[in-house]
């Protein structure tokens, strides 16, 4: 076989940098099912021994233009490669079509992890391997994709917006060897870019409102402690969460009793259903911007829940906490409104649901194993969608059928697939065992389905008193008083740069969209060089899900920065009321 080790060791080199966990893979890997060749005055090519034909034939250039004869290359700023085969493919495109198109990167998917190691024999890739606009996903199954694609665009957030712009590119080859891989790898891309999308908030009302009511949270954010205090306080301690899914009634009976061998997190709307069985969870957890979920925690007398702590987003309606009897808890989501705040309490990567919220605590408590409890995330046997009455409803979503716990297929519908897949991607990123105890309900990736009692019997033996460590950790909150002054200069400081940044987007709001592109954004650049701190971490989660979609029709060249202007500058002067709001509060106190 012709092969260069020199050439390896280079490419291999710049792996170990950008790629080190795929770089572990290709030392691994043999090359079987490959033959690198050399024809006279050509570059080197490769023959599947199984097809028993050459990957390039002819030209190079005129290969590639037929191939792609049928496709209308148009606005392709982000490339999606279906097979890296020897990085020609890659090279040729950016060569010839880079400039027209002003692409900025692209996304190279290979299936096959041995032609990969035989690309890296065959000629130096070391500078495609090490261009940060060039992201290789090799050599992942195809039932892992959807994560490895939500992680990318977590961490390359610049990147995602171009998807409006990628565009797929595949040649002969790996369509005849991969064609059902292929196209579901494509899928999958554009399905984890929209549940990112979604991630980041489609609804700049409902981040307004949970900003809005941190404001009026603010006293109740410096005067309870927060979850970073019981970080790590129950490693290797069994974790019970317990959903509100119709399967819940068959197996809540085996709870009780286990309140000193399991940390048990109930989400909000289990709460009372746990009480009425005799069971007392040590923390409940609530996310919801919603004034419904006060049903949840009003008329609980207060005997029944003084050692049951109230986990809470602060983005709840102040109401709903005003409405629990019980201590509370902060838990700030990963949201960049809690950094502006600057108290620390603890910020977590919650995602969608008080039960992914749940998970995402147990696991940063060092919980080990967690254990799920009617997380059906389906309908039950006969229709119903919860094992108590909730405020909220699912009808009018779409419904469609998934595999199950107990039966090949359930009935769900697409929010709680969200939901599911949200699970899912918490599950791949955590280290221990996942136990899927619920009696029915949608299969979810990474978990183990067991019988409960099966579990109890092998894991929830030791006790341990959940409720003492937790109230040992939170004696080390200290006094709200130095918080509440630091919140105090921090709301006259914003106050003063939400008044400059309303000036700047009605300047802006005024120029002529024919300007250069450079006067248009002048106003805009000042508001992000200048008050960054305030716009970033303060506005942006509240703007985000419009700036993206204008960020995204400006890489499609449909662009209006009066619209930028505009909305930003009424969001920002909403803001400003509510800021001015708090400021009372902290000075009435």
């Amino acid at each position: 076989m012709l092969t260069d080790r020199n050439i390896y060791e280079k490419n291999f080199q710049a792996l170990q940098i950008r790629y080190p966990e795929l770089a572990e893979r290709v030392k691994h890997t043999r090359i079987v099912n490959y033959e690198l060749f050399q024809s006279p005055g050509c570059a080197p090519n490769v023959k599947h021994l199984i097809l028993n034909e050459p990957w390039y034939r002819g030209v190079m250039t005129e290969y590639f233009e037929a191939q792609w004869k049928g496709l209308k290359l148009e606005n392709v700023r982000m490339p999606i490669f279906l097979g890296f085969g020897l990085g020609y493919e890659v090279q040729y495109f950016f060569h010839k079509y880079a400039a027209e198109f002003n692409t900025q990167g692209a996304i190279i998917i290979e299936r096959d992890i041995e032609l990969f190691v035989a690309a890296m024999n065959a000629s130096d890739i070391s500078e495609m391997v090490l261009s940060p606009a060039l992201h290789f996903i090799v050599g992942i199954p195809e039932e892992d994709l959807y994560l490895v694609y939500r992680d990318f665009f977590m961490n390359n957030l610049k990147d995602m917006l171009f998807t409006s712009s990628c565009q797929p590119l595949v040649t002969e080859i790996p369509l005849k060897i991969s064609k059902a891989y292929y196209m579901n790898a494509c899928g999958k891309f554009f399905e984890a870019s929209w549940d990112n999308l979604h991630n980041f908030g489609n609804c700049p009302e409902d981040s307004l409102i949970g900003v809005e009511n941190m404001f009026d949270n603010v006293l109740e954010i410096a005067n309870n402690p927060g979850i970073n205090l019981l970080y790590d306080k129950f490693k290797g301690k069994p974790a019970i969460i317990v959903a509100t899914g119709p399967s819940l009634k068959k197996n809540i009976h085996l709870l009780k009793g286990l309140e000193d061998k399991a940390l048990i997190l109930s989400v909000d709307a289990s709460l009372k259903l746990l009480l009425a069985n005799g069971i007392k969870p040590h923390m409940v957890t609530s996310l919801e911007r919603e004034h419904a979920v006060q049903q949840f925690f009003d008329e609980i007398p207060e005997e029944e829940c003084k050692d049951v702590y109230m986990a809470a987003c602060p983005v709840l309606f102040n109401h709903v906490y005003q409405s629990y009897n019980g201590p509370k808890i902060i838990v700030y989501r990963n949201f960049d409104h809690f950094k502006w705040l600057g108290i620390d309490r603890g910020i977590l990567d919650i995602r969608l649901s008080s039960s992914n919220m749940a998970f995402t605590i147990a696991k940063a408590l060092g919980c080990d194993p967690i254990i799920m409890v009617g997380q059906d995330l389906a309908y039950g046997e006969d229709g119903e969608t919860h094992a108590t009455p909730v405020p909220f409803s699912s009808a009018g979503e779409n419904e469609l059928e998934v595999k199950g716990n107990l039966t090949d297929l359930v009935k769900t519908n697409d929010g709680w697939v969200s939901f599911l897949k949200a699970h899912e991607v918490d599950i791949a990123h955590y280290s221990g065992t996942v136990y899927n105890c619920t009696e029915g309900g949608a299969y979810i990736s990474g978990t183990r389905v067991e019988p409960l009692q099966k579990i109890i019997d092998l894991a929830v033996t030791e006790v341990f008193n959940p409720l003492d460590i937790i109230k040992e950790e939170l004696k080390n909150f200290t006094s709200a008083e130095d918080d509440i002054e630091k919140l105090k200069i921090l709301m006259d400081n914003t106050i003063r740069d939400v008044k400059d940044i309303i000036d700047l987007c009605i300047e802006g709001s005024k120029l002529d969209e024919d300007l250069p592109i450079a006067e248009l954004m002048a106003p805009r650049a000042k508001i992000i060089d200048n008050y960054n701190h305030t716009f970033q971490l303060l506005l942006m989660h509240i703007v985000q899900s419009i700036h993206l979609s204008l960020e995204m029709q400006y890489v499609m060249k449909i662009y209006k920065m009066s619209k930028w202007y505009s909305y930003v500058g009424d969001i920002t002067n909403i803001c400003l009321q509510s800021l001015l709001k708090a400021k009372d509060d902290l000075n009435v106190r």
